[in-house]
């Protein structure tokens, strides 16, 4: 089965959810172009088809559709303004976002909203802005798509994720100024809305989390530690569980302070090791935060950590033609519309890659000439597929297929959780695992397999598992012709197991020859930085690791020398590993300052991952081999 139609999965949302066609079109767009999109007139673009989703109480990521080019640039500039403010690379999502404001919206009023709100939040992070400047801005954005909005009665007002975003912004403002009154009725509206909720998915998680966050600041700033530690603790482990980076830090700052607020006996060096991170990331709140920590007595040790330097973001005006932004709706026959398939032709085009080599294991360039030409709509599989290998996530989106593609991405995106919780031999694990092996479908079956590069498994059948899983979409594996493929995120991730395993058998020379086409096929212009951070980052991890486990000290310290790459820096995934093994690497060659001012930022990273046993390790190797307190 192809992709679904959005108008059928919208109607079948909205009928869920009880809601009439113009509860469900309010402030999004018309009740007619609702009822067009429905009966299947209408396209829908990505925006246009979150926010209508979200209002119905189902979790929605971004339907695959597209005005023109110039949407779909636009959706792709505003995934990196997001991707990068939640990184804390400030600058760069400010240029993404001068882009984004060049190109007016992308003609799309709920661009135009999302793109205000960052505007707002990349400002309030620098620390140096005028609040009430960054209000009207707020003011303006939550106007664009509701009206009549009164902030002391609006908890019956069905809001979008973004629309819930702008109004916690707001919140956290007015308690930064001590409106504390305006504040509280802010929150009080957004618990209500949550508490409605339809949906327990990773975007609701992620605004509960924020309301929690939220509520723990405010009673923090009104001394009501008991109930900001309560708060805090709950938006720490909502974070934790579901994976969410947005806010993380200050979420996790913000616990570390409520213990101590509440038990000054429990205090320990995490706000130390915590405060390295913020440092290390420029956080501008950083010289603030001190200043209020010695107020409330805590140790002077703990709070040695460098101020950062400011940030200075050239002023320009996010003014758009209103007139000229659409409500997202798309005539699906119109030549310019954008369908999965044509983006897939276009940018293959760009990129000029042959269709043979795009599809290379996945399908027949017949199957791929009907893609691109729209006669054919790809499975869900094939289309994420076709996707990584053209440099862009499959997270960008969301596929729509019968319920086995359905459940495939659900125990896909299962399995990396529990892979990432350390918690991949579990018995539910090993079900689906064992499952997927005997499916029919090949995706299925590769995905399966590469999870079975577990220790449940003896070295060689980790390898045998991973040499398979491979040879399903690359029949012709040879590390000696990687160069001259196109990789998909389970291909990568496939080879990343492969070389980790060569270093675990010492088979170093091997290691190295997988791990240096990865990290040149990182660095290759069309991978998109979502793509970079989800499937190649590891690989520069792996590297370092290659190094250290040859004594190749400096080695290590001139390859982070030499990066550059602040997204690569400031990733918690790879920076953290970085870290971890530049710390190590300071203390072979005596630089005892590096080393301690690195193990402090590996152990911020590991906390802020809920890593605590690699945080643990690391600190107690530092006192075995040099005999240092970090």
């Amino acid at each position: 089965m192809g992709i679904r139609n959005a108008g059928t999965i919208i109607k079948e949302a909205r009928l869920r959810a009880g809601l009439t066609q113009e509860q469900m079109s309010f402030g999004i767009c018309s009740l007619v172009s609702l009822c067009n999109i429905e009966n299947g007139k209408l396209g829908v673009s990505s925006s246009t088809f979150q926010a209508l989703m979200k209002r119905a109480g189902e979790p929605s990521a971004a339907y695959p559709l597209f005005k023109n080019r110039k949407d779909f640039d636009a959706y792709m500039l505003l995934k990196n303004v997001r991707l990068y403010t939640e990184k804390n690379c400030l600058l760069l999502a400010y240029d993404e976002l001068f882009k984004l404001k060049q190109s007016n919206y992308g003609g799309n009023k709920l661009y135009y909203q999302e793109a205000l709100y960052f505007y707002a939040r990349i400002k309030y992070l620098t620390y140096d802005s005028d609040y009430s400047e960054l209000l009207d801005v707020l003011a303006s954005a939550i106007d664009l798509t509701q009206p009549d909005f009164n902030p002391d009665d609006f908890e019956n007002t069905f809001l979008s994720s973004v629309e819930c975003e702008i109004i916690f912004l707001m919140a956290h403002i007015y308690i930064n100024t001590e409106r504390f009154d305006d504040a509280e009725k802010l929150i009080k509206g957004l618990q209500k809305i949550i508490d409605n909720s339809l949906v327990d998915d990773t975007y609701t998680a992620y605004i509960k989390a924020l309301w929690h966050f939220t509520s723990s600041k405010f009673f923090f700033c009104n001394k009501e530690y008991a109930k900001a530690k309560e708060q805090s603790d709950i938006a720490s482990a909502i974070a934790y569980e579901y994976y969410i980076e947005p806010f993380k830090l200050e979420i996790v700052i913000l616990k570390a302070i409520n213990d101590f607020c509440v038990d000054n006996s429990n205090v320990g060096n995490d706000l130390l090791y915590l405060l390295s991170l913020a440092s290390h990331l420029e956080c501008n709140y950083v010289p603030i935060l001190k200043g209020m920590l010695r107020s409330l007595n805590v140790p002077a040790h703990l709070l040695d950590v460098e101020d950062p330097g400011k940030i200075e973001l050239t002023p320009f005006s996010m003014e758009a033609d209103l007139w000229r932004l659409s409500d997202g709706t798309i005539d699906p026959d119109d030549e310019n519309a954008i369908t999965l398939g044509s983006l897939i032709g276009a940018l293959r085009f760009e990129q000029r890659v042959p269709m043979s080599v795009l599809c290379d294991g996945l399908c027949s360039v017949s199957k791929l000439s009907k893609i691109e030409n729209k006669k054919q709509a790809p499975s869900i599989y094939l289309a994420e597929a076709l996707l990584n290998r053209l440099g862009y996530s499959e997270r960008d989106f969301v596929f729509y297929g019968d319920t086995s593609e359905s459940d495939y991405w659900k125990h896909k995106n299962f399995l990396i959780a529990k892979q990432l919780q350390g918690a991949i031999t579990s018995k539910e694990v090993t079900d689906i695992i064992d499952a997927g092996i005997k499916s029919d479908e090949p995706a299925i079956k590769q995905l399966c397999l590469s999870f079975l590069n577990n220790p449940n498994y003896t070295s060689y059948e980790r390898d045998k598992a991973l040499l398979d899983s491979i040879k399903i979409s690359i029949p012709d594996f040879d590390i000696k012709t990687l160069h001259q493929k196109r990789l998909s995120w389970i291909e990568i991730s496939i080879l990343n197991g492969m070389c980790k395993n060569s270093i675990k058998a010492k088979r170093f020379d091997e290691a190295k020859e997988i791990n240096d086409v990865l990290c040149a096929y990182a660095d290759q212009s069309f991978i998109t930085p979502r793509y970079k951070s989800n499937s190649l980052l590891l690989s520069f991890r792996i590297r370092f690791k290659y190094l250290y486990n040859l004594d190749q000290f400096d080695t290590i310290i001139e390859e982070f020398s030499r990066i550059k790459d602040e997204f690569m820096l400031k990733s918690s995934g790879s920076a953290a590993d970085f870290f971890f093994y530049t710390s190590q690497a300071y203390g072979e060659l005596h630089k005892n300052h590096e080393m301690i001012l690195h193990t402090r930022i590996a152990a911020g990273y590991f906390m802020l991952m809920g890593l605590y046993t690699r945080r643990d390790y690391l600190l107690s190797e530092i006192k075995r081999q040099f005999n240092v307190e970090v």
